[in-house]
């Protein structure tokens, strides 16, 4: 092996590491790679995953194994690897110029760039050899160094115009007050809303706190009690069904189906702390029983599974994982799923009869999309039948129903930690973390639970002391337990979440340390990520090497950051009394206007902030 062959044998991020020993010439992004790409007049292909993902794995095994890609690429062109999780400012550039050359995007993303960072060809998983459905990545290399050889004018043109595109243009300000669009938002939302299986829109369905957050807001404020109804039933099918792992509590990353019952079945740190916020909101409001046991088994999830030696949480567990049932085999969600003879071993034909029936296992399996056969007899547990319809079934209590499910699914739970689980990808993310410390200050709240808002505090507190320069406020996104390493600049959502992580703290605990680590932090924001063109934050930190520096306009996943930076300038505003938080909060909202104008469910969390500051007369 060559010392190219392992210039990511070093890298901090697991992902890399994966690729350490393909036959692949790889860099991590780095100007040694862009320096290269200019002196031998080659272009940049250009990979970019993450350790969790299903079809990265899939990829690199069909393709970055394959000695005859490895080959055209070490000849043809400069190979680069990013882990998305390590450098989201990269994601995002190459993301929006994904979906604007193609109209989609996803995980791994492919693409190939000028040695200048331009892209001129974008796509995501591209399989090894052409097939009727897609061009195969061997074909794909031919085409590409051709077209470099002989057609790069064209090349050109394509990289110019899609750097237009992505180039944010300053926006005007809304005609729409905030009420008005905060009811546009309602509405939008409230037409793609499934009232039958909870989520919005059709499959698949995703879970957007962000959504949930401003539905509450505006049902508090507009006294639209539709508004939270959407939101308690989303989480109740939510928590009831595929998408929740029932023995262990946590869950996974989307459902590929409307009911959510089939799972993509990787489990996210970032998706775990919004989502106990969000329990933790919702439970405050009702007091529905479910939700604070779905706190609980979420917060025990994470620290039987995710917790690092030192205070912080890794990053995220694989969809992938051996199958239990077929030697050498391996698959997606094969750890979290069962046969229904196994069931039956376990627990015994009396008690699998009442727990096969209230948790939907069928003989033939029960997961709904199945496109490659790979799931059949194999079945996820949900709640199919109601606790009282499976009680009066088997002519039992509730009480004696409920004792039974649950030493039943003890039982279960016991055999599957025999099984290999998935890989756990053990970066530590400053951002997901400070997202986790805002969630446990608030769960311990909800549930007067002092513990959790102990570890919350524990949290912020080693975050503070060892992912910082000594003596600043210049953040790191990345930390290395093993090593007691720091690495990577921190981006704007490193600051902005320890930033609201330190608000939620304060309010809670009322240390005036933490109120002053926020003022501290956004100061320091204003100083490294403001830009006076836009009036806005730029979400990445400086870096030449990079094309350009981006912005989000969406509230996805993770909620954009100048959003988030937006909340927390509204709440400084009344927790320091300081009319200059609200005046920046004015601009950034100001700079999204147009978005938010015609599609306002794009960003509700923005929305949501700039309705309820109206309300309280701060803007």
């Amino acid at each position: 092996m060559t010392e190219l062959q392992n210039r990511l044998r070093d890298e901090l991020s697991p992902y890399l590491q994966q690729h350490s020993g393909n036959p692949v010439h790889w860099f991590p992004w780095c100007e040694e790679a862009l320096e290269k790409a200019r002196a031998e007049d080659k272009p940049i292909f250009l990979s970019i995953g993450y350790s969790t993902c299903h079809w990265c794995h899939v990829m690199a095994r069909e393709v970055f194994t394959n000695k005859e890609a490895a080959d055209k690429l070490n000849q043809w062109f400069v190979s680069v690897k990013v882990d998305r999780e390590e450098r989201p400012d990269i994601d995002q550039l190459y993301m929006s110029a994904t979906m604007a050359m193609t109209g989609s995007g996803g995980w791994p993303l492919s693409l190939f760039l000028f040695p200048d960072g331009q892209p001129f060809f974008c796509a995501t998983y591209i399989p090894l050899n052409s097939n009727l459905h897609s061009i195969g990545f061997l074909d794909v290399l031919e085409a590409i160094h051709e077209s470099w050889l002989k057609n790069r004018d064209e090349l050109t043109d394509t990289a110019k115009k899609t750097v237009r595109i992505i180039r944010r243009v300053r926006q005007l300000p809304s005609a729409l007050s905030p009420e008005e669009l905060a009811g546009k938002c309602f509405h939008i939302l409230q037409k793609a809303y499934d009232r039958k299986r909870g989520g919005f829109g059709p499959a698949p369905k995703f879970p957007r706190p962000s959504v949930f957050d401003f539905l509450m807001n505006y049902a508090a404020v507009s006294g639209d009690s539709t508004a939270q109804s959407m939101v308690t039933k989303t989480l109740t099918a939510m928590a009831e069904g595929g998408i929740y792992d029932q023995l262990a509590g946590g869950f996974h990353r989307y459902s590929v189906d409307a009911e959510w019952r089939t799972p993509h079945f990787e489990k996210m740190l970032y998706d775990q702390a919004q989502l106990i916020e969000t329990y933790s909101m919702v439970y405050e409001r009702t007091g529905e029983p479910l939700y604070s046991n779905v706190i609980r088994e979420t917060i025990g999830y994470l620290f039987t599974t995710l917790k690092s030696s030192c205070p912080l949480f890794y990053s995220a567990e694989d969809a992938d994982s051996p199958d239990p049932y077929q030697e050498d085999g391996h698959g997606e969600g094969l750890y979290y799923l069962w046969t229904e003879e196994e069931i039956i071993q376990i627990l015994g034909r009396d008690v699998a009869t009442l727990f096969t029936y209230h948790y939907g296992i069928e003989f033939d399996g029960n997961l709904t999309v199945d496109p490659r056969k790979e799931f059949t007899g194999r079945n996820i547990l949900y709640c199919k039948h109601p606790l009282a319809d499976t009680a009066r079934r088997h002519n039992l209590s509730e009480t004696e129903t409920i004792h039974m499910l649950t030493e039943a699914k003890q039982r279960l739970l016991a055999t599957r930690k025999m099984r290999i689980r998935p890989h756990c990808d053990t970066k530590i993310i400053t951002s997901w973390n400070c997202m986790l410390v805002r969630a446990l200050a608030k769960a311990g709240r909800a549930l007067d639970n002092e513990e959790y808002v102990l570890q919350a505090d524990a949290m912020l507190t080693f975050l503070w002391n060892n992912l910082r320069n000594d003596g600043a406020y210049q953040l790191f996104r990345l930390y290395d337990v093993r090593k007691g390493k720091k690495q990577g600049k921190g981006q704007l959502d490193d600051y902005v979440h320890m930033t609201s992580a330190s608000i939620a703290l304060y309010t809670i605990t009322k240390k005036k340390q933490y109120l002053e680590q926020a003022v501290n932090l956004t100061q320091e924001q204003l100083a490294v990520f403001w830009d006076d063109g836009q009036q806005c934050f730029y979400d990445s930190a400086p870096d030449t090497t990079l094309l350009m520096r981006t912005y989000a306009e969406q509230d996805g996943a993770e909620p954009a950051a100048n959003s988030v930076a937006a909340d927390n300038l509204m709440q400084l505003t009344t927790l320091t009394q300081d009319g200059s938080y609200a005046r920046v909060a004015k601009k950034v909202i100001s700079s999204f206007a147009g978005k938010m104008e015609s599609y306002p469910a794009a960003m509700p969390l923005l929305v949501r902030v700039l309705h309820g500051a109206s309300d309280t007369q701060q803007i």
